[in-house]
């Protein structure tokens, strides 16, 4: 039944997403590089990559570099309340390991909020549908710190589906397009 489940969400998702927009329409918003550690070590090498289709819909592509292995989660993002200092958007999410392509849906809510005028704080939820682990949320949580025009530092903590017992220190760099 989960198989089933997850083969209807892929192609529900791919649906949605190719009609929403042209392929022509897909454009690089910002790149987010995260280095992550537990303290002791760095436990993984990110890129998340962040496409605009409109003033509603995105999609995002998570790659992580994690024990010697490639993970991907793909997200499409629909943007319900956004206004100058404050967004949440719904996320719809598959996620997926290089060693084993059987993808995992997640559904999950995440937002930015201003803090102290140009900062920004970032938060994002994830609950695992077809998990059957005891824990089966992915959290996120941090700063975003400009820079300078283009570029913006972050600073925060989550766990990921590929580690979700143990919470991650992030350190990272959002280039935007």
């Amino acid at each position: 039944m989960s198989r089933q489940f997850t083969i209807i969400f892929i192609i529900i998702f791919a649906f949605v997403v190719i009609s929403v927009a042209p392929v022509s329409a897909f454009r690089l918003d910002n790149a987010h590089y995260i280095i992550s550690g537990n303290g002791e070590e760095i436990t993984s090498l990110n890129l998340n990559l962040n496409y605009d289709l409109d003033n509603l819909n995105g999609i995002d592509a998570f790659l992580k570099y994690y024990h010697g292995d490639i993970k991907f989660e793909g997200s499409w993002i629909i943007n319900f309340y956004q206004r100058p200092d404050n967004n949440l958007n719904l996320e719809l999410s598959l996620l997926a390991a290089l060693n084993n392509l059987s993808p995992e849906p997640a559904l999950g809510i995440s937002g930015t909020n201003s803090y102290q005028g140009s900062n920004d704080f970032y938060w994002g939820v994830k609950y695992l549908l077809s998990d059957n682990r005891s824990k089966p949320v992915i959290y996120e949580g941090g700063i975003i710190l400009p820079l300078n025009q283009s570029g913006k530092l972050t600073i925060g903590l989550s766990n990921s589906y590929w580690d979700l017992n143990d919470p991650n220190f992030n350190l990272g760099f959002i280039a935007e397009f």
